[in-house]
């Protein structure tokens, strides 16, 4: 069997296929008109991140095919894990990942075949849909967007490393190798991989903590804090972002623990209050933006029937549909051009809401509430998922700052060098919402009697 090379992609092309193939076996839904964004989740983003090459509005197939780097123009012998593609003028097109290659036939999975996932010879489309098989194009998303928040596939076993004692003072501990071998290879400890939990262990550690920009009792040095009974988690996750491990956290157990911090101990002892503790409101991770969070949103963008330059003067339409960037220049598409309805605008808002939903749920590595989530998604579909992924919101929120979100919304609020009402009032909200749950027609005051 052949493979496509997979030098920047996150999955490879085995992995591509076992996991279209698993949603075909599902008859899974949730790809149905987003050919692209299965293409991603077969090879590991949470979105594709491809560039608009024909600036209409839509991120399609043929803007991958115009945009890739590798094409193979008209072979119809793709290899196992390449991205086939078709197009029409006037038509969005088509794209889906080769699952079999042989010397007479070749097979395709596909989304939107009867409205599900499924797997389908390479002419299906062609002769059902009556789009022109453009051909394959090697696997490449460089401006791919997060890590896949679906289950990674397994076409080969994955080792389990159980985190378990793994505090300082632990000995011969499989884990303990396994963070050692990645503190050598990260910030170059040069530990000797002897499965103890030793100082020099906990130096590397909070050597990599600081290299986060981490401080205080963030950066010392402990992935299990006996005297808290937590911690590290982050820590861990930070360190093992593309793991080919599933970490699972046991109990340290009742081993002798060396070398811990006195004063911590001290102060505990001596009734002085603890470190506050992240506050998750639920464990389950919420994946989608709810209706009550994209009614939020449509709230706050205001719906607009024509097209109108934003704040920040670009082209934009409906619920703060972006049309391009620029002011209105004439040259928009005619269905923008002639103005939408309500309805196609709801459409749009929740199409143009999932990147940022997948965003957060890509980007955020702690556990957060509907509320919470549908507060991020809020602002990451203003501001983008550029502006999340760099901000010092997401670095605090990630190493367990959940008290210090609202106060980082509090400061996106300029647009065009000056600060806008509407963006404070907006992040006022946001704030709100994260903290206490409360949407803005929750907190809204009675009217006077």
């Amino acid at each position: 069997m052949r493979y496509v090379q997979t030098h920047r992609t996150r999955w490879t092309a085995a992995e591509a296929a076992t996991y279209v193939r698993q949603q075909a076996a599902l008859r899974s839904t949730k790809w149905h008109r987003l050919c692209l964004g299965l293409c991603a989740r077969a090879y590991g983003y949470a979105a594709s991140g491809t560039p608009n090459a024909d600036r209409d509005g839509y991120v399609e197939a043929s803007d991958y095919w115009d945009s890739s780097a590798h094409r193979h123009v008209g072979d119809r012998r793709p290899p196992v894990g390449a991205l086939t593609c078709w197009t029409r003028p006037g038509r969005a097109g088509h794209i889906a990942v080769v699952v079999h290659s042989g010397d007479h036939d070749v097979h395709i999975a596909s989304n939107d075949i009867n409205d599900v996932v499924a797997v389908v010879p390479l002419g299906y489309i062609e002769k059902s849909w009556g789009l022109t098989y453009r051909g394959w194009a090697e696997p490449d998303f460089p401006n791919g967007i997060g890590r896949n928040p679906e289950q990674r596939p397994r076409p080969r076993a994955l080792a389990d490393v159980w985190w378990q004692r793994l505090s300082l003072g632990v000995t011969d501990s499989d884990s303990v190798r396994v963070l050692q071998r990645r503190l050598n290879a990260t910030v170059r400890a040069r530990l000797e991989v002897t499965g103890s939990y030793d100082d020099a262990t906990r130096t590397a550690v909070a050597k990599y903590q600081r290299s986060l920009g981490w401080t205080g009792v963030d950066a010392d040095g402990l992935i299990f804090d006996p005297v808290r009974g937590d911690g590290g988690r982050v820590t861990t996750r930070m360190l093992f972002p593309e793991t080919r491990f599933d970490i699972h956290w046991t109990d340290p157990g009742t081993r002798p623990v060396v070398s811990v911090d006195k004063r911590r101990v001290d102060a505990k002892r001596a009734g002085a209050p603890p470190r506050p503790a992240p506050r998750p409101r639920t464990t389950r991770r919420p994946r989608t933006l709810s209706a009550s969070g994209a009614r939020m949103i449509g709230e706050f963008e205001g719906f607009s029937g024509r097209l109108y330059n934003d704040p920040a003067g670009h082209c934009t339409i409906g619920y703060g549909h972006l049309v391009h960037r620029g002011p209105i220049n004439g040259a928009e598409p005619q269905r923008f051009s002639r103005g939408i309805t309500e309805s196609q605008g709801r459409r749009l808002l929740r199409e143009d809401a999932r990147p940022a939903g997948e965003a957060v749920s890509s980007l955020v590595r702690v556990p957060l509430s509907q509320q919470q989530f549908d507060a991020l998604c809020s602002f990451t579909y203003n501001l983008g998922a550029g502006n999340l992924r760099r901000s010092q919101l997401l670095k605090r929120l990630n190493a367990g700052e959940y008290d210090a979100v609202p106060e980082e919304l509090s400061k996106w609020v300029n647009a065009g060098g000056r600060e806008l009402p509407g963006l404070v009032r907006r992040r006022r909200a946001e704030g709100v919402l994260f903290r206490a749950g409360s949407y803005p027609w929750q907190t809204q005051p009675a009217a006077a009697r």
